[in-house]
């Protein structure tokens, strides 16, 4: 504090017009610096802040999203090739035949675009047998492990044999994904 007295007695005796150069050299040394040194060391600060800030979120949105590739990743052995267009009318015919249902008629799959992957989907009518043996060839196709899904299921009653023994008669849609490019062979 004491300095501080020193200098404006100092001012009060010689007058501002003495220290005048001083002071004007200071003062444009000052903002020199501010401009050239602080000035940009601020503005790099900024973008780098940003360019963190920015590092974080995208890290984060890798975060949400890694377990789901790793999980469509590990999936993918499980599809059939897309080269073994016959895939799934084999697969569905071995399904049937180890129940022992006999189709009244298998269309030819057919496939749509989707992206990354191609979606085939087959209609499959079936000739009347015993709800139980229906349910086990759901059962087979539903859990198999090559990913086939029922999307559409119509069943009707059928005529019996005999009495106490009722039939049903089943039309489906069988459905499976398969990658474009796939390096896994899961076909049949």
């Amino acid at each position: 504090m004491e300095r501080v007295l020193i200098v404006r007695d100092e001012f009060k005796r010689k007058g501002v017009g003495h220290y005048k150069v001083p002071l004007l050299l200071g003062v444009i040394g000052s903002a020199f610096l501010y401009m050239n040194v602080y000035s940009p060391v601020f503005v790099l600060q900024k973008r780098v802040s940003d360019e963190i800030s920015s590092l974080k979120t995208q890290a984060e949105v890798a975060a949400v999203y890694r377990p789901a590739r790793a999980k469509e990743l590990s999936s993918i052995k499980h599809f059939p090739k897309l080269t073994n267009k016959e895939w799934l009318s084999k697969t569905m015919q071995r399904v049937l035949d180890e129940e022992g249902v006999v189709p009244r008629s298998m269309d030819t799959p057919t496939e749509a675009d989707m992206g990354e992957y191609v979606l085939m989907t087959m209609q499959i009518s079936m000739m009347p047998m015993p709800f139980t043996t229906f349910t086990k060839v759901a059962m087979k196709i539903e859990n198999s492990e090559q990913l086939l899904k029922i999307t559409e299921c119509n069943i009707s009653r059928e005529q019996a044999i005999a009495p106490g023994q009722p039939l049903v008669g089943v039309t489906m849609t069988v459905s499976t994904l398969m990658p474009k490019e796939t390096t896994g062979n899961a076909g049949a």
